[in-house]
């Protein structure tokens, strides 16, 4: 068996018989038991079952989801582990090594446990040789029948339960020790392991007060090489009783609280902004690693880092260590920063993101994706980085996940970036209808959607794929599968096919039951003397006054949507067939879903009103989203105009309105 590094941390390529399968394995769904059998006992074609080895490389040994349910998590994902090992690596006093098979009995003894087939376990009803004969099972590393369910041990385990209490904590270390080499379960809720964790973790709750607070930090560690981590009550009590006691602990407990906080994902906002205090005041005296460790709990919380001054220290520790840090720091610091970033730290991120760019071949691809969506919150596009991305990851483009895909297509879209691989698209095409994509696309079918759309910001409609994603049976995995709505993305997929792929025969939306996302997703028309406007409002009535006064009254414009499925509305103009300029037909009543299409005989001018956000930062490199639309426009027949909001707002006094007779008027 054989263990892959380059594969993401969802993802596990094993070379079993000669034969490479490449599983997809389920994330934070622990009751996802139908794909039991699809997961165990598919061994007769070569594939992973989990009880074909009877070793494991001891690299992997930590990385299969231990005492919880194999079918739900069986690759524990990469970055925890390997933020676990940095911990472990730099000596912290409170995390431990997973205990793998460094826990042996006398053989002899362990011969006579496996001899029990039948029947329970015999044993003397005392603490010690309660615990004495669980440690001697568990210890037994030749037993693969060996199973926490069996009846043979339910005895055993009521007894262990009961004498808890009685036990010393060092025995309660121990039971928490030696559970760590009991194969997995079915799922964390199987009648005796639950018994036997939830007992253990009302005992350590029980103890948290009066352990000290290594000893605390210890027994969650032991947690979370169980596992079980994010659903015990000891973790989360943990968590609030050191922030009560920040003042107190050291760098590197510090750095093991927001270990556990990323674990729990689910932490309330004031103490991660009273953690973030106390991280400014100790990140000197931490390394590059346990920075990211940092960045990993706060990003898995989703919680911004607000202080400037922090922001600017990891930025600055991280472009100093360039040259040395790793996969997994670099994505973890990428992503929050990512989480944090606003426009006042554009020029700080555009440094920074400059700076990574000469180091994207020494990482794996996802983390050169990661830096590119970083400036895509802010509009920072650095030339040539989408390029060097675009060209590593096509490298290994067979073993990038569809997520990292769906985003890599994401900043070509938003960038309005062609990259120099002239074939990078038709590869990703490839690359979705390839079969072994299927079981993927089926778990996370909204990345399938979103690439798609992202494919059509770039005129690029493979129509096999459209007619998987719109077909209903499809729709409804979707609307299964995905937590949060698609309904916006859909809409303006359907509608790019309708203007830009006419000749698709395949399925379609129905329109009339995305009604309430179409109108959801329109903004409002501003009025003059409507509170509260936005700039890209501001902008749309200032031009809509300057051009009602060179053509004498707001009945030779309509400012409207004619294309649904974009958010601003533009303004629009008519001219006969002499040139002269035409009174516009209002459309006040015309339904929302409809696309407003230009008159036949006339010529029909869009004013595209192209705000701040339709051009990216420093460079006005016109967006994604801005060519799609002007794109369609032309499709449709209009004669389109972009009045850009440098151009416009930078006229002299005077001159706003000769800038805009020429830029309209005189083509």
């Amino acid at each position: 068996m054989k263990y892959c590094p380059k594969v993401e941390h969802e993802w596990c390529q094993m070379k079993v018989k000669d034969r490479y399968s490449v599983y997809q394995l389920l994330k934070h769904q622990r009751w996802y038991t139908k794909q039991q059998s699809r997961f165990l006992f598919r061994t007769s074609q070569g594939k992973f079952c989990i009880n074909c080895f009877s070793t494991m490389p001891s690299s992997l040994n930590r990385l299969f989801h231990v005492g919880t349910c194999v079918f739900v998590k069986v690759f524990q994902e990469r970055e925890n582990e390997y933020a676990h090992e940095i911990m472990e690596n730099l000596g912290y006093s409170s995390v431990r090594r997973h205990p793998g098979s460094l826990l042996i009995y006398n053989s002899k003894e362990q011969i006579s446990s496996k001899n029990h087939t039948h029947g329970d376990v015999s044993f003397e009803e005392n603490v010690t040789s309660i615990l004495n004969m669980f440690k001697k099972i568990s210890s037994y590393s030749d037993d693969t029948q060996k199973d926490v369910e069996s009846e043979k041990y339910c005895n055993l385990l009521k007894s262990l339960v009961r004498s808890l209490p009685e036990m010393q904590d060092s025995q309660i270390i121990d039971v928490l020790n030696y559970l760590c080499l009991w194969p997995p379960t079915v799922a964390t809720t199987t009648q005796q392991f639950k018994m036997l964790w939830n007992s253990l973790d009302r005992e350590c709750l029980h103890r948290l007060e009066s352990w000290t607070l290594e000893k605390q930090l210890l027994v969650a560690d032991y947690w979370f090489h169980l596992r079980l981590s994010r659903i015990t009550s000891y973790n989360s009590a943990l968590i609030g009783a050191l922030g009560c006691r920040l003042p107190s602990l050291s760098s590197q407990q510090l750095v093991q609280l927001l270990f556990l906080v990323n674990l729990q994902r689910k932490v309330n906002k004031p103490l991660m902004q009273n953690i973030e205090k106390y991280v400014m005041n100790l990140v000197d005296k931490l390394n590059i690693e346990e920075i990211g460790i940092i960045c990993l709990g706060y990003f898995k919380t989703q919680m911004p880092t607000k202080n400037p001054d922090l922001l600017h220290h990891i930025i600055k520790h991280t472009i100093n260590n360039m040259s040395i840090v790793n996969d997994f720091t670099v994505s973890a610091i990428v992503k929050q920063l990512r989480n944090s970033c606003s426009i006042q730290h554009r020029k700080l991120f555009k440094t920074f993101i400059s700076e990574c760019k000469n180091y994207i071949y020494c990482w794996e691809p996802t983390a050169g994706i990661h830096i590119v969506l970083l400036g895509t919150p802010i509009h920072v596009y650095v030339a040539g980085l989408i390029d060097k991305v675009v060209k590593h990851t096509s490298s290994n483009l067979q073993n990038i996940r569809l997520k990292e895909l769906s985003k890599l297509l994401f900043s070509c879209a938003l960038f309005n970036h062609t990259p120099d691989m002239k074939d990078f698209f038709s590869s990703v095409v490839a690359e979705l209808h390839d079969r072994r994509r299927e079981e993927e696309i089926s778990l996370y079918p909204n990345c399938l959607i979103s690439s798609l759309l992202f494919l059509a910001y770039q005129n690029i409609y493979p129509e096999k794929l459209l007619s998987k994603a719109l077909d209903p049976t499809f729709l409804t995995l979707l609307q299964e599968k995905t937590m949060f709505s698609m309904s916006r993305e859909l809409i303006t997929l359907d509608y790019c096919v309708e203007i830009e792929y006419p000749q698709y025969c395949g399925p379609c939306l129905n329109r009339e039951d995305f009604i309430e996302t179409i109108k959801n997703n329109v903004g409002k028309i501003p009025e003059t003397g409507s509170p509260d406007l936005t700039r890209q409002e501001k902008f749309t009535l200032d031009l809509k006054n300057d051009l009602v006064s060179i053509l004498g009254g707001e009945h030779y414009i309509n400012v409207t949507h004619a294309l649904p499925h974009f958010y601003n509305p533009d303004i629009f103009l008519q001219f006969g067939q002499d040139g002269s300029v035409e009174p516009v037909p209002q459309d006040a009543n015309r339904p929302v879903e409809l696309i407003l299409k230009p008159p036949e005989d006339k010529h029909s001018v869009c004013v595209m009103v192209c705000g701040q956000t339709c051009y990216t930062y420093e460079n006005n490199h016109p967006v994604g989203l801005t060519m799609m639309k002007e794109r369609q426009l032309q499709k449709l027949g209009y004669c389109v105009v972009q009045i850009p909001w440098f151009e416009y707002y930078k006229q002299p006094k005077g001159k706003t309105m000769k800038y805009l007779h020429q830029k309209i008027f005189c083509r």
